[in-house]
């Protein structure tokens, strides 16, 4: 992500003090009309290029054609990085070989559809669709379950599934992965995140939207909303850091974490537990707190809740009082960016 660039310095002149003398008295009176009009004239020439220049250039309304095309790799590849500028992107993992297929939309009177640039450097695919920051853009790519993917989207939603690993940066898109076998950080800067069946260390900062998280299966698992809301639920991780800075957390753990800290700032937190007992630290500071688990300050097993004035509720974790299943209905799901369109085929030769 770029630096913010700095505001630009106040200007800092040099003002000086004018003194009239004997000729400006001769000056008519009228000349500052003339004046005042021409800053008014001035003012109404500036304004209008201003909004014309500020006004968001209207893609959708050129004469669009949309153009599908695949190719496959031919070489083993361990890694897979695209970068999207703006569309939307979908990974599956468990095919034979690698094969890329991109819909893309571009002005017709620009001739031929926009190149797309793919490369292969020491067992990494790397795909890069530059026009897709002023075109509607859509890739799908099929690879083997061994390879590790990393997506910077820009703003397009991505959806990833039955890979090794993942590094997924939406810039606001939503973002969903599903049967991750290894680590995944998701960074989605706005976007709603649904991940499930996640057997790696997990790592989420979501901006601001809501997350949730079934079936995490690792050493940990750090999550940050920012404000969005949390569900998790089927956590059998280690060590659990989550914080939603002032919204609810509703947290299930499948097996008993050595520790977790959860902090809402404000939201009310709802965190279930097997076993016990646990070294516990409970502060909802003057908001509504049950505590219904074994606790023992000498033991293994610490947990630390912080609500911020909210409720606090703490109890086992049963089978009649699990989270529901997550229902992503706001994400991109399975049907949100659908599977690959067929590829027309080629032309007969002459």
């Amino acid at each position: 992500m770029s630096a913010p660039v700095s505001p630009r310095p106040p200007f800092d002149g040099q003002y000086q003090q004018y003194r009239p003398g004997p000729e400006d008295r001769k000056r008519p009176r009228g000349r500052w009309i003339w004046a005042v009009s021409g800053v008014i004239v001035i003012g109404l020439m500036i304004v209008p290029g201003i909004l014309l220049l500020s006004r968001p250039r209207a893609i959708q309304a050129l004469p669009m054609r949309v153009t599908t095309r695949a190719f496959t790799i031919s070489q083993s590849i361990n890694r897979l990085s695209i970068q999207s500028y703006g569309g939307d992107v979908r990974v599956t993992g468990g095919g034979h070989g690698v094969k890329v297929t991109e819909q893309i939309g571009y002005d017709s009177q620009q001739g031929s559809a926009p190149p797309v640039i793919d490369s292969v450097s020491h067992g990494q695919l790397s795909v890069a669709v530059p026009s897709c920051a002023i075109t509607a853009c859509v890739d799908w790519v099929t690879v083997p379950s061994d390879v590790f993917v990393t997506v910077v989207s820009e703003g397009g939603n991505v959806v990833v599934s039955g890979v090794a690993g993942a590094n997924l940066d939406s810039g606001g898109g939503s973002v969903a992965a599903t049967a991750v076998h290894g680590p995944l950080a998701v960074a989605s800067a706005g976007g709603q995140a649904a991940l499930q069946d996640i057997d790696g260390p997990l790592q989420v900062e979501s901006g601001g939207s809501s997350v949730i998280a079934e079936n995490v299966t690792g050493s940990s698992a750090t999550i940050v909303t920012d404000g969005g809301q949390l569900t998790a639920s089927g956590l059998s991780v280690q060590s659990a850091f989550i914080s939603t800075a002032g919204n609810g957390a509703r947290v299930t753990f499948a097996t008993a974490p050595a520790s977790a800290d959860i902090t809402t700032d404000g939201g009310r937190a709802t965190v279930r537990v097997p076993g016990g007992p646990y070294a516990v630290t409970a502060d909802s500071e003057g908001g509504h707190e049950v505590v219904a688990i074994p606790a023992n300050s000498a033991a293994k097993s610490t947990l630390d809740v912080t609500t911020g004035g909210s409720a606090l509720v703490i109890e086992p974790a049963t089978g009649s009082q699990a989270s529901p299943q997550a229902n992503p209905s706001f994400l991109p799901d399975q049907n949100a960016i659908p599977v690959a369109p067929p590829v027309p085929p080629a032309p007969a030769g002459p």
